[in-house]
């Protein structure tokens, strides 16, 4: 990981994702900050933001989780893989009566994650303002940008970059931090170095004015099978600066769980 650069300021710091190249170098999450994840699909973008969620919730602190695509039921299912260490698939033939089945479906269904299964920005904030006098959120998740509406009820085809600026506007509403789950452009496989870049994300419409930092997910197996299946990069940039960073993380591909191998020795 690269020492030489500054890190990226802000005024409030929200909780720390478990992941050392986001909570040292980069500062950790921001209150009424936007935080994007970005990648190709496939590069496992919704288990990373999946095991920030977790490490967050595991803290006492509120996560709400906003997925266009998959419901509670299946996001629940991630989480007691990711807490048990065996493959969804295994856990799903274990008998529901099972002591040790029991005790992680109940650790699931106590972690303070709202899960929303909807596609516009109007659920979450609805939620949101729900849950205002108890507490709020202490971390919101949106996966991912472009299946995601402003609004169901206002007419026209909303851009990506709208749809962020309205998430940027509940970031500073509700002073919490909001992590966004980007598909990167095809752009990106068009090159013979496939790592993603700071100008792939402005290929995807959105302005840098709608966000804060960015993490960009790589995993080299996707593109060549002679790679490491359980290796993958985190490549971290702060908006409008020139500070980019790197970190190797190991990936579980049966359990979704990704490691940080850049934590420092103790």
């Amino acid at each position: 990981m690269s020492k030489n650069k500054k890190k990226c300021k802000s005024e409030k710091s929200g909780p720390e994702t478990g992941f050392s190249l986001i909570d040292e170098e980069f500062g950790g999450l921001k209150k009424k900050k936007i935080t994007i994840i970005g990648g190709r699909p496939a590069m496992g973008k919704t288990c990373l933001a999946l095991n920030i969620a977790l490490h967050v919730a595991l803290k006492g602190n509120r996560v709400f989780y906003l997925s266009a695509e998959q419901d509670e039921a299946k996001m629940k299912e991630k989480l007691r893989s990711m807490i048990s260490g065996v493959p969804s698939e295994r856990l799903r033939n274990r008998e529901p009566s099972d002591p040790a089945i029991r005790k992680i479906v109940r650790t699931v269904e106590m972690l303070p994650i709202i899960f929303i299964s909807a596609a516009d920005v109007a659920s979450l904030r609805e939620e949101l303002k729900d849950f205002e006098d108890y507490g709020g959120a202490d971390l919101v998740i949106v996966d991912d940008l472009q299946l995601i509406q402003k609004d169901p009820g206002e007419k026209g085809k909303h851009s990506s970059d709208e749809v962020l600026h309205a998430l940027k506007k509940i970031a500073k509403k509700y002073k919490t931090p909001v992590v966004v789950l980007v598909n990167l452009s095809r752009t990106v496989e068009q090159r013979k170095d496939r790592h993603p870049r700071r100008k792939d994300l402005k290929n995807t419409g959105i302005s840098k004015k709608n966000w804060d930092r960015a993490f960009l997910l790589y995993r080299e197996y996707y593109y060549d099978p002679m790679a490491p299946r359980d290796s993958a990069e985190l490549t971290g940039l702060c908006s409008g600066k020139d500070k980019k960073c790197s970190c190797k993380l190991n990936w579980n591909p049966e359990t979704g769980v990704f490691r940080d191998e850049c934590k420092k020795e103790e």
